[in-house]
């Protein structure tokens, strides 16, 4: 059985000359101290009834959030008791000091874990636009709204209002599923509402250039008759079509990426990198067009 306890802790003096206020969590006889950053003069606390004196100056604002904190503490241990689950240390402490435990903004989360995860730019700029369409939904969202309704009513918002096709909206739900997953596994998400939803992936419909477009833009290409940018566009596109590598491949393409190999007697030069998308090594040969 768990439980959690106020006191001011006497065995340490801080420079200010005042002691802290600590919560004990007790588990299993052993206890876990932790400081709120609270700090008072010990002449200034009632040891009986563990509150702030009115001698202290800011007493009101020190009461306060000692309330917010014991009540947060016994909120923590009721709902892991009520639901038989175990509470280590480090999940009281991190539950604990998460802002407005239990009803918190989703979305401050999100972008929180998104700036403290070590993502790949082009991650985290999708991942930046998914919030940013999500707020076109809602833009408060608490994790108590986080379930299969508000899951459903998203999806719906997407393909009607969006206009979004099935695929589309199907992505940003997987993507959405990523972040609640993130809240489940802080602790802050009980129900994960994504263990009731499967997310299908239709057949696209995808087209492709014909030779004689290609020929075209080729053609276009040439003439150079188009300002630098459009020109630069193109170039670009054009190159795409003649190594086959992906957008995020060529933005991160180098000229150290080019090799010279000898292939059937003749020096070619060779794209050699890793993949983006899938992290394998590929090897590519540059043809007359695309050199």
């Amino acid at each position: 059985m768990n439980s959690v306890k106020i006191f001011l802790r006497t065995d340490h003096l801080n420079d200010t000359g005042t002691n802290t206020v600590c919560v004990r969590l007790l588990s299993n006889r052993r206890k876990k101290d932790v400081s709120l950053h609270i700090y008072v003069n010990p002449k200034d606390w009632n040891f009986t009834r563990n509150i702030v004196n009115k001698s202290d100056t800011a007493y009101l604002r020190k009461n306060k959030l000692i309330t917010k904190f014991i009540n947060k503490a016994e909120n923590i241990v009721d709902t892991c008791f009520f639901n038989d689950e175990s509470l280590t240390f480090d999940d009281f402490e991190k539950q604990l000091f998460n802002k407005e435990y239990g009803d918190s903004s989703f979305i401050e989360f999100v972008i929180d874990e998104i700036s403290k995860k070590d993502f790949a730019h082009e991650t985290f700029r999708t991942y930046k636009s998914q919030i940013t369409k999500l707020q076109q939904y809602r833009k408060n969202i608490l994790f108590s709204e986080i379930n299969l309704s508000f899951v459903n009513n998203y999806k719906t918002f997407m393909l009607k209002q969006l206009k979004n096709n099935l695929n589309t909206a199907n992505k940003s739900l997987a993507m959405l599923k990523t972040f609640v997953n993130w809240g489940v596994e802080n602790k802050l998400i009980k129900d994960n509402p994504f263990e009731q939803v499967k997310i299908t992936k239709g057949k696209g419909n995808r087209e492709h250039l014909s030779e004689s477009e290609l020929e075209k833009l080729e053609n276009l290409y040439l003439e150079n008759n188009m300002n630098y940018r459009q020109l630069n566009v193109l170039r670009y596109f054009l190159f795409v079509c003649y190594t086959g590598l992906r957008y995020t491949d060529i933005k991160n393409l180098k000229y150290s990426d080019i090799k010279k190999r000898l292939l059937k007697g003749d020096e070619i030069n060779f794209i050699d990198l890793k993949m983006h998308k899938t992290n394998l090594d590929v090897s590519i040969p540059i043809i007359k067009k695309a050199q």
